[in-house]
């Protein structure tokens, strides 16, 4: 992820904790509600705009997928064919 392509600010933070959380849990899936409080670390205070800001950079890059769960929610994951690229990313930032 260039710097000029990067999301602003603590948008930013968010990219690089959820890259690394997926990198180290390959297997993990969650809505944004459990992203929030299982996948970033205590007391990171960033709320659900920012989070889905970073999910929808890391959707855009191929690097997480989206799925839709009924009744109005969505499920996200590391792309399994994408994760060494999550592990690269999260070892750089």
């Amino acid at each position: 992820m260039d710097a000029e392509r990067a999301p602003p600010g603590r948008a930013w933070t968010v990219v690089r904790q959820l890259a690394r959380y997926l990198a180290e849990h390959p297997e993990a899936k969650d809505t944004i509600e459990g992203i929030r409080r299982w996948w970033l670390p205590e007391g990171h205070g960033h709320g659900a705009d920012e989070v889905q800001e970073a999910l929808d950079q890391l959707v855009g890059r191929g690097w997480v997928v989206e799925r839709a769960v009924p009744p109005h929610r969505r499920l996200y994951g590391a792309n399994p064919g994408r994760v060494a690229e999550l592990r690269r990313f999260g070892a750089e930032h």
